[in-house]
């Protein structure tokens, strides 16, 4: 029972508790554990004209490094991001701290990034096996000690440094292995979060694998010899960028550039479909 409730206390369950009216939303990870959600988020962000509100938390142990994002639509529960929605927020974020100088942010900010860019993805799976059979192990010598106890307890046998037992059966003191019962429950505890860390880390890698072609990036070129008659051709490449779905811009594909009276685009097809309305828009203006 005081295992079960140090457990609770510590916050080591990651389900979370969806409502009626919370729209289905099927390729949307989990949220991560709750005792990291339960953190104050290191920045947030709302976006007025959705009225979303962006939460971005770091989490760092021995061996990982993630930054996590989530977001409150107006009047509905905490949830996780999806793929797109986690690189809109980034790219608020890397503006937020570039406007107001905050160096060390941005350079943690790319650190994971990098690291992350890199790593092999089967890295993550091998790595929650390796997790997984850790925490087996614990669990298993945790019931094997506590069995001991309880069985010293009810034959009110208790081995003790320097006795026969000790010394010729090398039974180790029941002393010991009460201090050895509470280190493999922090163990556990510790072993089960790292776990549940891994897990959310490969559900986002896995959502942001399964995102639809239409986020592939495509390359089209439109004709505008006649706005350049009004606009200069750097301004409009900067008018464009600012309007039209400025985050999709920080994608590592995306181009915006004009040669002679054409305008080169490098982006996804929702983003062409929006250059597109746009400049018909400027047009009609």
């Amino acid at each position: 029972m005081k295992r079960i409730f140090l457990l609770l206390l510590a916050g080591c369950s990651s389900s979370a508790v969806r409502y009626d009216a919370d729209p289905v939303r099927p390729d949307l990870p989990p949220l991560p554990p709750e005792h990291v959600l339960r953190r104050t988020p290191d920045f947030r962000y709302l976006d007025y004209s959705s009225g979303k509100e962006y939460y971005l938390r770091f989490y760092a142990d021995e061996n990982l490094q993630e930054e996590i994002v989530t977001l409150r639509d107006a009047g509905q529960a905490e949830r996780a991001a999806t793929a797109e929605e986690r690189e809109t927020a980034l790219a608020i974020f890397e503006t937020v701290w570039k406007s107001k100088g905050q160096e060390d942010r941005l350079r943690y900010h790319r650190q994971i990034y990098e690291t992350e860019r890199k790593r092999d993805a089967t890295l993550i799976d091998l790595r929650i096996e390796n997790e997984t059979a850790a925490l087996a192990r614990f669990r298993e010598r945790y019931d094997e000690t506590l069995f001991n106890l309880r069985a010293r307890e009810a034959t009110n046998v208790h081995p003790k440094e320097g006795d026969e037992l000790s010394g010729k059966f090398h039974e180790p003191t029941t002393e010991f292995l009460q201090k050895e019962l509470a280190r493999l429950e922090l163990e556990i505890r510790a072993s089960e979060t790292r776990l549940k860390m891994l897990e959310y880390k490969r559900a986002v890698r896995d959502s942001q694998y399964r995102l639809d072609l239409s986020n592939q990036t495509r390359s089209e070129t439109f004709d505008v010899s006649d706005l350049l008659r009004r606009y200069a051709p750097d301004r409009l490449v900067e008018q464009i960028r600012e309007t039209v779905d400025p985050p999709s811009w920080n994608r590592p594909h995306a181009r915006l550039e004009i040669q002679d009276s054409t305008l080169i685009v490098s982006q996804t097809a929702p983003a062409l479909e929006k250059i597109r309305a746009h400049l018909d828009q400027l047009r009609r203006q």
